[in-house]
C-alpha cells in the first residue's frame, strides 16, 4: 500500500460516513459569526460528500477552490466530521504536491479549529490530522515567507492537536 492510500485508509476509517447531517444542525445560530454561519448553511446543507467533493479545490487560479474552507470553522461537531472528509481527501490524493492556496489556507483553518475547539475530535481522527500534517509540513522545505507560513499551519495543527 502507497503511502497517499495509507493516508486515504486514515482518513476513511477517522472520519467514516454517518450519512448527511440534517440541514437544521450543521450550525447553531447563537448569535455569534452569524454572517459565517449563514455561508455555511448556504454552503454545506443537504449536500452529500460527495456533492462537497465536487466543488472541493475547483477552479483555475486555486482560489476558486478554496470553496468552503472558511465556513468549516463554524460547522457543528457531526457536520465537521463528515464534511472535513472530503476537504481531507482532496488535500493528500492531489498529483501535485505544490504549496498552493488551498493546502495554505486548509492548514490555517484546520488550525483555528484545533486551537479554539480540539475537543471535538475524536482519538483517530486527531491521530490522522496529525500524520496528514506532518505530510503537508514535510512538504514546505523551504526558507522563503510562502514555505514558513504553510510549515506554520501544520505545525500550529499538531501542536493543538497534540
Amino acid at each position: 500500500m502507497t503511502e497517499r492510500e495509507q493516508r486515504l485508509q486514515l482518513i476513511a476509517t477517522a472520519f467514516p460516513d454517518r450519512g448527511t447531517p440534517p440541514a437544521g444542525t450543521i450550525v447553531v445560530f447563537d448569535g455569534f459569526d452569524q454572517l459565517d454561519k449563514e455561508s455555511a448553511v448556504r454552503a454545506f446543507a443537504g449536500k452529500s460528500r460527495a456533492q462537497v467533493a465536487g466543488l472541493v479545490g475547483v477552479g483555475p487560479t486555486g482560489i476558486e477552490g478554496l470553496w468552503g474552507i472558511e465556513e468549516l470553522e463554524v460547522l457543528e461537531p457531526e457536520a465537521l466530521h463528515y464534511y472535513l472528509e472530503p476537504f481531507l481527501r482532496h488535500l493528500v490524493t492531489r498529483t501535485d504536491e505544490a504549496l498552493d492556496d488551498f493546502g495554505f489556507f486548509l492548514g490555517y483553518h484546520l488550525a483555528e479549529i484545533a486551537k479554539r475547539r480540539s475537543g471535538i475530535f475524536t482519538p483517530a481522527q486527531r491521530r490522522t490530522l496529525v500524520e496528514i500534517a506532518r505530510y503537508r509540513a514535510g512538504l514546505a522545505s523551504g526558507d522563503n515567507d510562502w514555505s514558513v507560513a504553510y510549515r506554520g499551519h501544520y505545525s500550529s495543527l499538531i501542536d493543538h492537536l497534540q
